[in-house]
Order: C-alpha cells, then sequence, then structure tokens
C-alpha cells in the first residue's frame, strides 16, 4: 500500500516560514519538489510566483516532510489540517484552496476566470478527444460512486439555474440522430418506471390525505351540532366570562367599541 508525505515548502532563507503545503506519494517527494521548481516557469498561480521570485533573487527552495499518511484520504485530511493550522498562526500560505485534493476556498479572480477561458479556448477549439482516450475516460468514471456530500453541492450549484433557449437548442442539436444502446435505453426505461411509481404513490397518500381530513372535519362538525357538545361549549364560556382573564377581555372590548364609536 502506498504511503502519502504531506510537505511544506519554504525559501532555505528563511526555514520556519512554511509558505507552501503539499501531499504527494512518499517515494515520489523528491520529485515533487523539483516539479514545483520546473512548472513555476510556466504557471502563473501564488506558489508559482512565489517560487519564481525565489529562484530570481537567486534562493532556494526547502522543503520538509510534516507527516505520512498511509492512505489517500487520510492523506486529504492531514493537508487540510496543517493548512488550517497554519493559517491559524498568521502564516501566509500561497495555497490557493482548503487542501485535500479539492478546490474548497478557491476563487478565482475576474482577470484569471478571462485568462482560464483564454486558454482552454486556445488550446481545445477544433480539438476531439482520442478513441483511446475515451475509452480511457469511460473505464475510469466506471463504478465510481458519488457521496451524498457531493451530490448536495451539486444539486445546490445548479439549484435556480434556467437553461436559454440557445442552449437547449445547442443540446437537442447534439443529441439528434444519436441512438442509444439498449443497455441506456433499459436503465432509462427503469429510472422513468421508479420515478413514475413515486409520482402514483405521491398522488394516492394525498388522496387519502384529503380523504382522511374530510372525513374528521365532517365528524367534527357533526359532533358540534349535538346538544350535549352545545352545553358543555356554553358551559365553559361562561367560566370563562366569570373569571378574572373574562372581565378583562370584556374590558378592552368595551373601550375599543367605545372608541370606534
Amino acid at each position: 500500500m502506498e504511503s502519502f508525505a504531506i510537505y511544506g515548502l519554504y525559501d532555505e532563507a528563511e526555514p520556519l516560514a512554511i509558505r507552501y503545503i503539499g501531499q504527494t506519494i512518499e517515494r515520489r517527494y523528491k520529485a515533487r519538489l523539483r516539479e514545483h521548481v520546473t512548472d513555476c516557469l510556466r504557471d502563473a498561480t501564488r506558489s508559482a510566483c512565489w517560487i519564481r521570485s525565489v529562484i530570481r533573487r537567486g534562493g532556494v527552495i526547502g522543503s520538509s516532510v510534516l507527516d505520512v499518511a498511509s492512505s489517500k484520504e487520510q492523506a486529504n485530511d492531514l493537508e487540510r489540517y496543517y493548512i488550517a493550522r497554519a493559517r491559524s498562526m498568521g502564516i501566509k500560505l500561497t495555497n490557493l484552496t482548503e487542501g485535500g485534493d479539492g478546490t474548497l476556498g478557491w476563487i478565482p479572480s475576474d482577470k484569471r476566470r478571462s485568462e482560464m477561458a483564454i486558454h482552454a479556448a486556445v488550446v481545445w477549439t477544433g480539438r476531439k478527444h482520442t478513441e483511446a482516450t475515451k475509452l480511457k475516460m469511460s473505464e475510469a468514471h466506471k463504478g465510481a460512486v458519488v457521496s451524498s456530500e457531493a451530490r448536495s453541492k451539486i444539486s445546490r450549484a445548479f439549484s435556480g439555474r434556467k437553461l436559454s433557449a440557445e442552449h437547449i437548442q445547442k443540446v437537442s442539436e447534439a443529441l439528434r440522430g444519436k441512438s442509444k444502446s439498449r443497455a441506456h435505453r433499459a436503465r432509462l426505461s427503469k429510472a422513468n418506471k421508479v420515478s413514475l411509481r413515486a409520482i402514483a404513490s405521491s398522488m394516492a397518500n394525498l388522496k387519502k390525505a384529503q380523504e382522511v381530513t374530510a372525513q374528521y372535519a365532517g365528524k367534527r362538525a357533526a359532533a358540534l351540532r349535538t346538544p350535549e357538545a352545545r352545553a358543555r361549549m356554553s358551559a365553559a364560556l361562561r367560566r370563562f366570562f366569570l373569571s378574572d382573564a373574562g372581565q378583562i377581555a370584556r374590558r378592552r372590548l368595551s373601550e375599543a367599541r367605545s372608541v370606534e364609536k
């Protein structure tokens, strides 16, 4: 089983000032440091800019292992812990996110969004994935289970969003003429049957609830019309008006009527 190293990067002129915290497979720890140095020449991230500035003034980037994890999940948790701990101590890290192999905490600026859009347009315009790449992507996603937390985040992200008419038209044109496999059609049929059963069950439950409510209302109205019920209500009202609370209520009602006049 692979072990993972949680590491920190610093300027060797200031070995106590860690500026970046990351994780990697333990056996690739030294190689990861070299990658940071080489990647800074083409990246524009905060950590890359910091590494470039250290190198330009003749400095050297140092690294140290902060902790070792026995699994990827533990490595994610430890990375988040060390980043949060360092920031709570006032250390100015160059990490864009809160750690854990995610983008949580990263809010790109408008300039960065524009650069990303231009880069994507230049790199991917006219390009298509090869069949081999598509097959690899398909195999990588088979059997993947999306956690309930991830599902709720996706749901919140798309909640309230409305597709434009142009977008709907593009989706329609992209799907037009594409045939679905038997397995795909079977899954769609099963999902639709489940949805229809759920709707039918909800309608039946609603109808039953309405019937029960109507029956209860009818019985209640009938019960209130009996002489015994009327006598009980009359006695209760008499007791109330003879009580102190009833006297106060009558006085306030009289005052309100006199003001209206």
